[in-house]
């Protein structure tokens, strides 16, 4: 005879929220306002805007932004190796590219190197000018992976279940609903086709079916 059951004291497990790919346009700009105080605040600009990714983020050097055009020069990864972290070459030659940003997105850059020159006053001879365009206030460099873990540890406490990666495939997506050529988009990533873009980053969406399918017209319905 069983006296006790045991299966009652056992907690089952928490359900997990599961993460998704992209966020919505609408998202992506509450979300970039989330990180407006912190250290992580330009990555999550370039990554939202341009596409790029972590390692090609925190491997970009000051001489690779090029404001006055509205260009970045993508050429470093940011990884580790025997130990430390060094700048190794882009994946592929097509992931070394120029790639080109949105004239706000400049003006927030250019905000930014003047408020890296207010923390380098602040910080005197303790400031560490480590080369890297993407630092923190005393001018170390920010390394991806600590970039990717405290990006999902602030973006989950506002409900966002998403990795820094899918900044990425966030900005495909809203190139790809406001109707941008495949091509174009490929070569923004550093993609040698465009069937990588489109078998890894380009999800379907209501506003993509719309764009696509909206305006066409079925008369031989007729009415009901």
């Amino acid at each position: 005879m069983i006296l006790f059951n045991y299966a009652q004291s056992v907690q089952p497990p928490k359900a997990t929220t599961p993460e998704t790919k992209f966020i919505t346009e609408e998202q992506f700009y509450r979300l970039f306002h989330i990180f407006k105080n912190t250290d992580y605040f330009i990555p999550v600009l370039l990554a939202g805007t341009t596409g790029m990714r972590e390692g090609e983020i925190c491997g970009l050097q000051d001489y690779n932004i090029h404001l006055d055009r509205n260009e970045i020069y993508v050429k470093d990864n940011l990884v580790y190796i025997e130990k430390k972290w060094t700048l190794d070459s882009t994946k592929t030659h097509r992931s070394t590219r120029p790639v080109y940003i949105f004239p706000d997105v400049s003006r927030i850059l250019k905000q930014y190197l003047i408020q890296r020159k207010e923390q380098q006053l602040k910080y005197g001879p303790q400031y560490i000018d480590s080369g890297f365009f993407c630092r923190r206030p005393d001018g170390r460099f920010i390394n991806p992976v600590t970039l990717g873990k405290r990006f999902t540890i602030i973006a989950r406490k506002y409900n966002y279940h998403i990795s820094f990666h899918g900044l990425r495939h966030t900005h495909v997506t809203i190139l790809f609903n406001k109707g941008k050529d495949l091509k174009t988009v490929a070569d923004k990533l550093g993609h040698s086709t465009t069937k990588i873009t489109t078998d890894t980053y380009i999800h379907s969406s209501i506003e993509s079916q719309k764009r696509l399918l909206g305006d066409i017209k079925l008369p031989g319905l007729g009415t009901f």
